[in-house]
């Protein structure tokens, strides 16, 4: 075999372990890295375990090597951009403001831990995060679990009414290769408008 080859390939099991079974020749040493991890993980490629079968004596039958890989969860980022409905600018009319409007996220189903053992992380409906804006209209959260939610708000910012729609959110796998799984909002919001009646009278 030419160096670099590939042996075999082992998959983990519920347990999060794998046995390779291949019949190694002596004499050699062999490297052990991952080629796809699991769903919801984000694939190790700084670790290779490196290991050296070689013969130690008439009495050992059998040499045993053991190594344990770590992999990070996938994360998600919500970033949300308020916007005036009329002028679809996130510029406010007038005295109002887009700032400090505050958001709740919301899980729209069960969130799950995705190693698989630890179960519910959010149950459906609950609130996950409050997102406030700034005095551009943004507001962000990060360091989210996978999973399906919804954006509403709660308190709208000075000059503007309440806007009763919730957003909904999927933040999804996207690969072993992305780390961060990224989602851009925009949202609208009406302006506070008041009637006024002008009365003409005459001189006399």
């Amino acid at each position: 075999m030419k160096k670099g080859t590939l042996i075999q390939k082992a998959t983990t099991g519920a347990d999060g372990t794998a046995k390779f079974t291949a019949d190694l020749p002596l004499g050699f040493s062999y490297d052990v890295k991952e080629v796809q991890a699991p769903e919801g993980y984000v694939r190790n490629t700084d670790d290779v375990y490196t290991f050296a079968f070689s013969y130690t004596n008439d009495k050992e039958a059998k040499q045993t090597f053991k190594h344990t890989f770590k992999n990070e969860r996938v994360t998600a980022k919500i970033s949300l951009q308020k916007q005036d409905k009329e002028t679809k600018k996130a510029v406010p009319q007038g005295d109002a403001t887009l700032e400090k409007a505050v958001y709740g996220l919301y899980a729209r189903a069960d969130i799950v831990h995705p190693d698989g053992a630890t179960g519910v992380v959010y149950k459906a409906g609950e609130q996950v995060a409050t997102l406030t804006t700034d005095k551009n209209g943004q507001a962000s959260v990060d360091g989210l679990y996978l999973g399906n939610y919804y954006v509403k708000e709660i308190t709208p910012p000075e000059g503007y009414t309440v806007d009763t729609t919730e957003y909904d959110v999927d933040l999804t796998y996207e690969g072993q290769e992305v780390a961060e799984v990224t989602r851009d909002l925009t949202v609208q919001e009406q302006v506070k408008k008041q009637a006024f009646q002008l009365i003409k009278i005459s001189e006399d």
